[in-house]
């Protein structure tokens, strides 16, 4: 019986970790068609609003990188503001693959212009926070 419930719990453990990924934006970005999903599930606030975004490509990048996981921090007061925490980059699409590279140093605040892919993640991202 030991045997049954410990896959099956490491299973149901793994689901919850990780949440699920919502496609939110597409953008064309020098030709490469991107997709920029967010994990609802595991947003985090704390006066601040932290989540991860994923954004998925079509075709890789100049290095190679069909995805990337970005950690951000959000002020969904107004006027809105973001900024990124941390970077991985990933060789294979939605996450997938190995490490490339990862980038763990605090942008500056950055103000969403409307209608942008920031805009969009943030507006859905404090709406979700706020409910």
């Amino acid at each position: 019986m030991k045997k049954i419930l410990v896959p099956l719990f490491s299973l149901i453990v793994s689901f919850d970790a990780y949440g699920e990924w919502k496609p939110v934006f597409e953008v064309s970005r020098n030709g490469n068609l991107i997709t920029i999903y967010v994990d609802f599930d595991n947003i985090k606030t704390n006066g601040n609003v932290y989540h991860w975004e994923l954004l998925d490509k079509l075709k890789p990048d100049q290095f190679g990188d069909l995805s990337a996981k970005v950690l951000y921090e959000s002020d969904c007061n107004v006027p809105q503001k973001r900024r990124m925490l941390s970077q991985l980059y990933y060789t294979q699409p939605m996450g997938e693959g190995s490490t490339s590279a990862t980038n763990n140093t605090s942008a500056e605040w950055q103000y969403p212009m409307p209608e942008t892919s920031g805009a969009t993640v943030t507006d859905a991202i404090c709406a979700y926070a706020n409910q």
